[in-house]
Formats: structure tokens, C-alpha cells, sequence
């Protein structure tokens, strides 16, 4: 409340104003006491319009059939204007949705008829201004001609809509008539017919016009997929018409085929479960057709039991029935049955053969029929299953050769091969394969010249070394050119296996032979896979098998029984001969082992195993020539080269240990082994009481040694049993130097020149031997100069002093007396074996002349050295061993001038210039290497050059070191 002034007390006015306030500001309060109720009016007044409003906005209701109603006030309050603004708000927001709701109905009912919808909107809106108060019906006619031409549109939108449906069910209608058309005419003529194309453009010409349409839902993507999978099930309906066909005109291996390819064939689009479905119908077909030809087939298949039967007798060979019966059984699908036939047919010819044949071809029939028995089949070493894209390789390579007149046979058979290589892989590299290091490429993995020669034919044709038909057409031209071996053996293949096994002969892998093909390196592979290739183009079961699935068991249990009745009756023949003491002929043994391996009674190759481990056997067999033991041995472990038998392995065992046994005999004792095996007659005991029976003795030893050389079983050896060697060494020991010469000399008369020195030799071996061999090469030349050896060996051992002493001077006179350059470079020894039993001789002649001192006596050891070696001739400056024991230079000047150029025939220079003789007289050195024979020297004579032969003697492609003999000359 506005502060009033203080008013002064009431005595104050009477006794007259007491201060200088005018009447204005005296009246001042009363005017503050008015504005003070005016704006307490303004706040109630707007408080009543708020409450106004409140209460119009709440006057809008319905009556009981709802209709919008308001109850309105007057406008002449600012209370009743607010309520009738509120109010008219209220009715134009229920009227706002009534009038959608209402046009919604309106256009659902028009179903797209605009003018149904008009009508129908005039009439709602004519209703509707009629309801609405006086004051309202601006504002409404104004909402309602708003509305309506918004929702007359949304009925042309949705008239559109319908319209664009039904033409896109029109369009898919008619191509689901076209699929069902299409899929008859795939059934009745395939998918190649004008008629199937015909209606297949107008199939792509709808699905387009549903894809480019952007009013439609149908894309492009979805198009073509629709279109895919309507034509893969088109070409399926195909296939099993197909199958169809091919089971009217008998081919179930094609039906099958087609089967198959349902299910692989990539070109389908199909779902898996598609797929299934379709293969499942065709397997349906093939197997209710093979079902009933099968019952159609059972007369002929009884037919065919009969004929088999007598051909098991050996009756009806050439009947005609049984290519009747065959073609029947073919024919109706039961190829089995005709081949099984043509077996029985076959098997009946081979016996009646195999019975009229000798042991020996008896022999080679069987192993070959149970070596291809025994051979993995195809069916048995073929994958189940190809990886697609090999797999779809292997049919293009296939139809590749057969477009190019290959058989299909032939096409099989190179296809398995170069899957083995390569998978058919045309970039396919193994580095260095190659014999000559190269890289392995290709298909058929081609190396060094081969690999060369493909890139020059792909140059030639303007392509790639790496396409895939300029390889395959590679592999035909080197066929019909360079290879062609492989060639011929692949047009005569009349199978899948024998194609293989002639080209492998292409290829030539590790293990491959010409005798023996299936053994080269992945032959199972490699047949396998030829006859996956065959089965791709629908070969016959008989073309693909192969030899080996046509050897029937019943052929070889013939075969086995026959064999066994041969090898039980050579078999006592071998033993009766062994009994009397017969050997055995190679052929026999090597027949018998060939035998065992196909005869299948095992208590008889025991018997077998067992015999030929015996003694007797052992012994038999050690009787036999050298040659004939190597020969039988080694044909032997050849047919058991691919895995011996038992009964060959024993066989083999006991030969071997017989031959080791007779070649210790050998060695040890060889004329003992040749008494022991009554190859020569008993030996004469060595007497020595009986100087009389020497010489005959020695001619006994030699004989023995005679007959060992002439079979082969010796060479050069000594003459004297151990025993008898024993018993000549401790005469030797305990003999005067006469009575040793006499036994020497009496040896050296009875034995060969070559056995009397291999004799000397194992004398020479142990104790004094070497004097005494020395003496004994001396004996027929000098028996006076070969007691003074063994005597002054004697001398030596008592008195050292007999011979010079080791001083270096001394050394180095006697080296110059007897150079190191008389002989061969390899011969040092032999020169000190000399030397010593000169020193023997130089101790003799020592003591016959007293000289006890050790000194050299140059003279005396001259001579001694002369007696022993026979004498040193000069040659061109250097001392030579005379090649006659006493024989004097002029002897030996004449020796050398009557040389001759074809003396020296084949005597080259290191250059491989010829040597003449007289090059060799005037230039040439000759060094010792056994008596009277000589090795050539020319140039320097620290740095010599040898002379050379060519060619050498014999087997041996080298050069060797020229001999010169001039014995006996």
C-alpha cells in the first residue's frame, strides 16, 4: 500500500499552517490510491480472459451421433472473445483430423477412380461447412479445399501403383509360360532347336523389361539369375531326355554319363539341392531301365552259361553261337557278361595251346598270364574322384585328339600318361631334370633338345609355348616324327592298357624298359588316369580293362597244376643225374627255378629248397666248369630280379655257397680241389729218396695245372700242393747248394716256364725262399753260378764279412754296376731281390778267394752281378738287362738293328706320333720289366716320356704302356 503523508494533529489547522506544503501535494496520496485499483483490475481482467480460453478450448464436444458441436459466447467481453478464439482453435484442430481421417477412407474406397473420390469429397465437404458454425466456415472451407485435391492425387498415385503391378504380373505370367514352353521343347528336342531359341529371346526380352524398368523391384542381377537357373533346369529336362534316348537305343555307360555331369557339370546353374534332384531322376530312369533289360536278358544269360560249360570241356570252340550270344548280352547292357564270354572262349583256345606247347613255352605262357594277373587293374588303382579342373582338362584334351582322328583308345592312353607328368599343366617346370641339366616343362615335362624342339613348333604356328592344344599337338607331332617307336606300339593298343603301356614308351620314366613298360616310375597312375579319361567319353568296359583283368583264375590254376606235373618229373631227372654224377645242364636248372616260381605246392618247393641246400648238391654243382657255375648263377638271380621265390632264393644260396667254397679250394689248394672233384687223376707222392721219380712227378703236378687252365679254373699257379711245397722247402733248407740245385733243376725241367716261375714265387714267400728263387731262376742257365747263391747265402750268416760292407761309397758302386735305370720305375724291388743274390754270389766268390774284409772288390762284384742277371749290354749311353742271360753287346747291337717299324707297330709318343725303330735305336732307353721284355723311354732321363700303345689289347679302349719283347729274337 502507497505510504500516505503524515497528517499533522488536528489543532495544528485551526491555529493556521505551520509549514510550506502547496494543496496539490496535500491532495497527491489520493491519486497514488487510485492507480493502485486500476492495475489491481488489469490483473484480475487478464486472469478471467486465461480462464476464458481454458474453458473455449473445452468447448468442443460431439453429440450422440458425432458430430463435431461448440458453444459459443458473446464477443463483446474481452472474456467472451477469448473463449470463442479458444474455442474456434478446439474445433478447427477435431475438425483437421476428422477431415483426414475422412479423406483416407474417402481415397481407400476410390480404389484409384479420382472422379469416385471427388464425389464423394464434395458430398463430405457440403455436409461438413453445413455443420460448422457461421463464424467457423472460412477457416474450414478453406482446410477443406486444401485437403481435398491433396488426397485426389494420392488416389492418381496409388490408380499408377496398381496399374505398374499389374502389368509386372502380366510380364512374370507370361514368362512363367514361356519356362513351362521352354522346358517341353528341351525335353522333346534339347536345347539347340530353332524352336527352344525362338521362345529363349523372348524369355531374355521379358526378364529385361522387368530389369530396366525403374518402377519395377526387379534388378538386373536378379534377372540374370533367373534367367540361369530357368535355362540350367531347361538343359537339365534335356538331359534327362537325353538319358531317355540313350537308354532307348541301349547306351547305359552314356545315361550314366550325362548322370553324372548333372552333378559336376559347372555350367549349370544350379543349386546343389537342384542338382540332386534332377541326377536323382536320371539314376531313376537308368536304373528302372537297366532293371528290366537285365530281366530281358536272363534267357541269354543262361544261354551263355551253357556255352561256357562246354567251352571248359574243351568243346564248341569255333561255334558261331557265341558271338550271337555275346552281341546279345552287349547289346542289353550286360557287358560283363559278353566279355566274361569272350573269356571263357579265349581261356579255352590258350589251354588247348598251352597243352600242345614244350615245357619251355609252357613256361614263358604262364608267366606272362600270372605276371598280368598278378599286375594292379585299373579299377582297382583308380582314383574315386578327379579334381574339377583336371578333370575338365582331361575331357578337352580327350575331345582335342579325338576332333584330330585319334582313336579314343589312343587318346586315353596319351592323356593318363601326361596327367603323371604334369597334370596337365602346360607351365608345369621342374627345374635341372634334365640328363643334361635342363629344366623339365610342360605337359609332357620335356628337357634339353625335346624342350627346344616345342618352342620351335609353337614359334612356327605363331603361339605360345605354354598354350594348352600347341602342346598337345606337340606330343601328336613328335609321335608321327621322332618318336616314332612309341607310335606304332600305341595305333596297334587294342586297350586302355596297353595304350598306356605304349606311351609310356614316350615319356621313358625311371624304372621303364621296353620288355617291361608297366615298370616305369607311376604306372598305376598313370593307367588310372587313362582310364578316368576313357570313361569320360563312354568306353566300353572291355576297352578300358586291362590284359590283366582278362586272365581268368581258372586259366592260371591250369597252368599251376600243369607246371607242377613238369617240375615234379625234371626234377628227378636233376637229382638221377646228380646220383651218377652227371652236371646238370643251365637250362634245366634254370627251367626248373622258373617252374618253382609258378608252381603253388609248397611241400614240393621245400623239397626243391632243401635238396639243392644239401651236401650232395653242393657238391654236384662244384663239379661243374667255372663258366658254367657264373652263367647258371647269374641267369638265376636275373629271373629273380623282381623278387625270388624261396625255393629260387635257396636254390640260389646253395649254388653260391658251392662256388665260394670251390674258389677257397681253389686258392688254398688246387690240384687238391681238381683230385677231390676227380677232374684230374690222383697225384704222385714227391720222393725225394728218389731223384729217378723226380721229373715224372713234376710233369703229374703239371698236367693237374694244365687241365685247371683249360677249364677256366686257374691261372698262373704253382705246381706244388701245400703239403708237397712244405716238404720241397725243408729239403731245400736242409740240402747241400748241389742237392738243391739238382731238386731245382729237376723241377724247372718237368714244369712249364710260366708254372716253374709261379712255383719259385710262393718259395720266395716265407724263410729263404728268396735265395732259393733266386738260385732256381738260375739253375737251367748256370747250376754252377745257382750253387754259389744258395751256398754263399749260407756264407753269410756265419760271416757278414763276405759280402761289402753298407758303406754309402760302397752303396753307390753297386748302384752304379746295377743302376736303378736298367728297369722299370715300378721294379726297384726285383732290383734288390737281384742285388741280394748277387751279394749271395759275391760272398761265395769272396770266400773262395779269402777275403774276409768287407772291402768292394768292383771286379768281383761285376761278375757276380753279370752271373746273376745275365749280363748288362749298353744302349745309347745306358746299361739295359740283356735280354738273353750271357748274351754280349754285339749280340745285342744286332738284336737291335734287325728291329723293324711293325716291331713297334702301335707304339705312339704321348702326342700319339708312331715310333719307329729307328727313333728307338738312335734316341730311345729300354727299362726292365721281366726277362727280355722291356718298357720304351725317350727325352730327358730324370723326366722321361713312355712310349705309348694304341690301341691296347684287349677290352680296354685306353692307352697303355708299350712292351717290347725280345725273347727269343
Amino acid at each position: 500500500m502507497a505510504k500516505l503523508p503524515e497528517i499533522q494533529p488536528r489543532g495544528a489547522i485551526t491555529r493556521g499552517p505551520v509549514s510550506s506544503v502547496s494543496p496539490a501535494e496535500v491532495a497527491n496520496p489520493f491519486q497514488q490510491i487510485a492507480n493502485a485499483l486500476d492495475a489491481a483490475g488489469e490483473v484480475f481482467e487478464r486472469k478471467d480472459v486465461a480462464d476464458a480460453s481454458n474453458d473455449g478450448a473445452n468447448a468442443v464436444y460431439r453429440d450422440a451421433d458425432g458430430n463435431l458441436k461448440v458453444d459459443l459466447q458473446s464477443n463483446i467481453s474481452a472474456r467472451g472473445r477469448a473463449y470463442n478464439a479458444a474455442a474456434q482453435q478446439g474445433y478447427a484442430a477435431r475438425l483437421a483430423g476428422d477431415i483426414r481421417a475422412r479423406g483416407t477412407a474417402l481415397q481407400n474406397e476410390a480404389k484409384g477412380n479420382v472422379d469416385t473420390f471427388n464425389a464423394s469429397w464434395k458430398a463430405f465437404r457440403d455436409q461438413t461447412l453445413t455443420a460448422v458454425p457461421k463464424d467457423f466456415r472460412g477457416a474450414v472451407t478453406t482446410m477443406l479445399d486444401t485437403e481435398g485435391p491433396r488426397f485426389a492425387l494420392g488416389v492418381s498415385e496409388q490408380k499408377r501403383t496398381a496399374d505398374l503391378k499389374e502389368f509386372e504380373g502380366n510380364i512374370k505370367a507370361e514368362i512363367q509360360l514361356l519356362d513351362d514352353d521352354m522346358s517341353a521343347l528341351a525335353r522333346a528336342g534339347g536345347v539347340s532347336t530353332d524352336a527352344y531359341k525362338q521362345k529363349q529371346s523372348q524369355l531374355h526380352t521379358l526378364w529385361d523389361q522387368l530389369a530396366t524398368n525403374p518402377d519395377f523391384v526387379v534388378g538386373e542381377k536378379e534377372a540374370k539369375i533367373a534367367v540361369q537357373r530357368m535355362e540350367s533346369r531347361h538343359l537339365s529336362e534335356s538331359m534327362l531326355s537325353t538319358v531317355d534316348r540313350a537308354l532307348a537305343t541301349g547306351g547305359i555307360a552314356e545315361a550314366r554319363k550325362i548322370s553324372r555331369s548333372i552333378l559336376t557339370d559347372e555350367k549349370l546353374a544350379l543349386t546343389p539341392a537342384e542338382r540332386r534332384q534332377y541326377a536323382g531322376l536320371a539314376n531313376e530312369r537308368i536304373n528302372g531301365f537297366a532293371a528290366q533289360a537285365k530281366a530281358n536278358l536272363k534267357p541269354t544269360q543262361d544261354r551263355s552259361k551253357t556255352i561256357q560249360k562246354r567251352l571248359k570241356e574243351g568243346v564248341g570252340l569255333d561255334n558261331d553261337d557265341i558271338d550271337l550270344t555275346a552281341a546279345e548280352l552287349a547289346r542289353g547292357g550286360d557287358m560283363a557278361g559278353a566279355m566274361e564270354l569272350y573269356s571263357a572262349r579265349a581261356m579255352a583256345r590258350t589251354l588247348q595251346t598251352f597243352k600242345l606247347s614244350d615245357n619251355e613255352q609252357q613256361v614263358a605262357m604262364a608267366e606272362t598270364a600270372i605276371g598280368n594277373a598278378n599286375r594292379p587293374s585299373p579299377g582297382r588303382s583308380r582314383p574315386v574322384s578327379v579334381a574339377p579342373q583336371l578333370s575338365g582338362r582331361m575331357q578337352q584334351a580327350m575331345k582335342h585328339y579325338i576332333a584330330r582322328g585319334v582313336s579314343p583308345v589312343m587318346a586315353a592312353g596319351i592323356i593318363g600318361n601326361l596327367v603323371q607328368e604334369s597334370s596337365l599343366n602346360t607351365s608345369a617346370l621342374n627345374p635341372g631334370d634334365g640328363t643334361d641339366g635342363s629344366d623339365s616343362i610342360g605337359l609332357g615335362q620335356w628337357n634339353g633338345p625335346r624342350a627346344k624342339a616345342l618352342k620351335a613348333f609353337a614359334a612356327k604356328r605363331g603361339a605360345s609355348p605354354d598354350d594348352f592344344s600347341t602342346q598337345l599337338d606337340f606330343v601328336l607331332h613328335e609321335l608321327e616324327t621322332t618318336e616314332g617307336a612309341a607310335y606304332e606300339r600305341l595305333k596297334a593298343a587294342r586297350t586302355v592298357d596297353e595304350a598306356t603301356a605304349a606311351m609310356i614308351g614316350y615319356e621313358r620314366p625311371a624304372g621303364w624298359s621296353p620288355g617291361n613298360p608297366r615298370g616305369g616310375h607311376g604306372w598305376n597312375n598313370r593307367l588310372a588316369m587313362a582310364a578316368k579319361a576313357a570313361e569320360f567319353e563312354g568306353l566300353s568296359g572291355e576297352l578300358i580293362a586291362a590284359e590283366s583283368g582278362a586272365v581268368d583264375p581258372e586259366l592260371v590254376k591250369e597252368y599251376r597244376a600243369e607246371m607242377t606235373r613238369d617240375s615234379k618229373a625234371l626234377f628227378d631227372d636233376i637229382k638221377s643225374g646228380y646220383d651218377k654224377g652227371l652236371t646238370p645242364a643251365v637250362s634245366d636248372i634254370d627251367l626248373l627255378t622258373r617252374q618253382l616260381a609258378i608252381v603253388d605246392d609248397q611241400d614240393f618247393r621245400k623239397q626243391v629248397a632243401d635238396y639243392f641246400s644239401s651236401q650232395a648238391a653242393t657238391e654236384a654243382i662244384a663239379g661243374m666248369a667255372p663258366a658254367q657255375v657264373e652263367n647258371l648263377i647269374s641267369a638265376l638271380r636275373s629271373d629273380a630280379a623282381d623278387g625270388a621265390t624261396i625255393a629260387q632264393q635257396q636254390i640260389i644260396t646253395g649254388m653260391e655257397e658251392a662256388e665260394k667254397a670251390r674258389a677257397q679250394a681253389l686258392k688254398d689248394d688246387p690240384l687238391g680241389y681238381a683230385m677231390n672233384r676227380r677232374i684230374v687223376p690222383p697225384l704222385p707222392p714227391l720222393d725225394l729218396s728218389q731223384p729217378d721219380t723226380w721229373a715224372q712227378s713234376f710233369q703229374a703236378y703239371q698236367n693237374g695245372v694244365d687241365v685247371l687252365r683249360a677249364r677256366g679254373e686257374v691261372g698262373n699257379i704253382s705246381a706244388l700242393r701245400p703239403e708237397i711245397q712244405a716238404q720241397v722247402q725243408r729239403a731245400l733248407a736242409g740240402s747241400t747248394p748241389q742237392q738243391s740245385v739238382q731238386l731245382l733243376g729237376a723241377m724247372a725241367q718237368g714244369l712249364s716256364p710260366d708254372t716253374y716261375q709261379a712255383t719259385l714265387s710262393k718259395i720266395a714267400a716265407s724263410g729263404d725262399g728268396k735265395a732259393t728263387a733266386a738260385a732256381g731262376a738260375l739253375v737251367m742257365e748256370n747250376p754252377e753260378v745257382a750253387e754259389g747263391v744258395l751256398r754263399g747265402t749260407a756264407l753269410l750268416r756265419e760271416n757278414p764279412r763276405l759280402a761289402p760292407s753298407k758303406t754309402d761309397a760302397n752303396l753307390s758302386a753297386i748302384d752304379d754296376i746295377l743302376p736303378t735305370r736298367a728297369f722299370a720305375p715300378s721294379l726297384e724291388a726285383s732290383r734288390q731281390s737281384l742285388l741280394e743274390a748277387a751279394t749271395a754270389r759275391y760272398a761265395d766268390l769272396s770266400n773262395q778267394s779269402g777275403d774276409t774284409s768287407g772291402q768292394l772288390s768292383d771286379e768281383r762284384m761285376q761278375q757276380a752281378i753279370t752271373e746273376v742277371t745275365g749280363g748288362l749290354v749298353d744302349m745309347n749311353g745306358y746299361s739295359v738287362i740283356a735280354p738273353r742271360y750271357g748274351q754280349t753287346q754285339d749280340d745285342f747291337d744286332k738284336t737291335l738293328t734287325a728291329l723293324t717299324d711293325q716291331d713297334l707297330a702301335g707304339a705312339v709318343t704321348s702326342s700319339g706320333q708312331a715310333v719307329r725303330a729307328s727313333d728307338l735305336r738312335n734316341e730311345g732307353r729300354l727299362r726292365a720289366i721281366a726277362d727280355g721284355r722291356y718298357i720304351l723311354e725317350f727325352g730327358n732321363a730324370d723326366y722321361p716320356t713312355y712310349v705309348m700303345r694304341q690301341p691296347s689289347p684287349g677290352s680296354y679302349t685306353e692307352p697303355s704302356v708299350f712292351v717290347l719283347d725280345l725273347r727269343n729274337r
